[in-house]
This record gives structure tokens, sequence and C-alpha cells, in this order.
């Protein structure tokens, strides 16, 4: 079977959104066994322990993973610098560990 590191082949870009507005971000992720998926704010985890944060993943096919990030009704204090972060370890030798970063802004504008 083939094994292959992650590498981030969609990222979102800086983004200017109006506050009570929503936003999504996607990032796909080529990939495989097992990759992991998550988003930062910063150095911090993006958590879905407010309503308003959803985070879906999926995995498309082998080697193709999805994750997208939803903000519904934003607020000023959301604007910030977010990351989209995979990994994986590879099983042909389980101390090699791949990751990828892709990091982008989310600016937020009262209304």
């Amino acid at each position: 079977m083939f094994s292959a590191p992650v590498s981030i082949v969609d990222a979102p870009e800086n983004t200017t959104a109006n506050s009570t507005t929503q936003t999504s971000f996607l990032c796909l992720v080529e990939g495989s066994h097992m990759v992991t998926l998550t988003w930062r704010n910063g150095s911090e985890p993006v958590m879905e322990d407010r309503p308003q944060v959803v985070i879906n993943i999926e995995r498309v096919n082998r080697t193709f993973h999805r994750s997208t990030l939803t903000i519904q009704s934003l607020e000023v204090t959301d604007a910030a610098l977010y990351s989209c972060n995979a990994e994986n370890v590879l099983p042909m030798n389980a101390s090699f560990f791949s990751s990828a970063s892709h990091q982008f802004s989310l600016f937020v504008q009262s209304e």
C-alpha cells in the first residue's frame, strides 16, 4: 500500500467579513493513513464550545481529506490568525511523523 505524507492542497486565504455574518473556511489535505485535521486560533485549538462554531471533517477518498470551519454570527473578537493543520503517522515507520500547516487571517469589521 502506498504511504504519503500530508500536504495541504487547498487552503483558506485571508478574509475580511462583517460582524453578525457567517464565514466558512475550507482546507483540503492529501495524505494517507489516519490523517488528523485540526483548526487553531493563534496557538489555541478552535473548539466547538460556542454554538456559532461548526467544524466538519470528512474523508473524500483514500488520499484526500476535507475540513470546513464555519463561524456563524461573527463577533469582532473572532478576528485572529487561524491555521489549518494536518498530520499523520506513516505505517512503514511508526516513528515517521508528517505534518503540514497553513495560516490565514480573519478580519472582522463591526457593523
